[in-house]
């Protein structure tokens, strides 16, 4: 993983690449993220025990998981603008719902690109 040219070299259970702070039924995983800020907000979650995760599904649910004292060294949550995941294996990704299987993604953001039209 390379985030803004700094590389991350671990073993993570989940790895959440967000531009709004909720996602998928309400969950809040990246509570920092604003939609109009040009940033990816990236969330890894290093392994340990999916028994674990589970305890901790509420928490981050509602998105206290950054506070969380028993999980904060397994956390790693950062902005960027530019961002891309490379691996010899397919990871599966979810993208708003649609499974896929990639190698490599490369993702960045321009602020206040998109404009809309709100009627009176």
């Amino acid at each position: 993983i390379e985030i803004d040219g700094r590389r991350l070299k671990n073993d993570f259970l989940i790895v959440l690449l967000a531009n709004g702070s909720y996602y998928g039924g309400g969950y809040h995983g990246a509570p920092y993220a604003l939609a109009g800020d040009g940033l990816i907000d990236f969330l890894g979650v290093t392994t340990f025990s999916r028994l674990k995760m589970l305890s901790l599904l509420k928490t981050f649910k509602i998105g206290r998981h950054l506070e969380e004292k028993a999980i904060k060294d397994k956390i790693i949550y950062k902005k960027s603008k530019k961002l891309s995941i490379c691996s010899d294996e397919l990871i599966p990704v979810c993208i708003d719902g649609d499974f896929i299987q990639v190698k490599e993604i490369n993702a960045h953001l321009a602020a206040g690109v998109l404009n809309f039209a709100v009627p009176e």
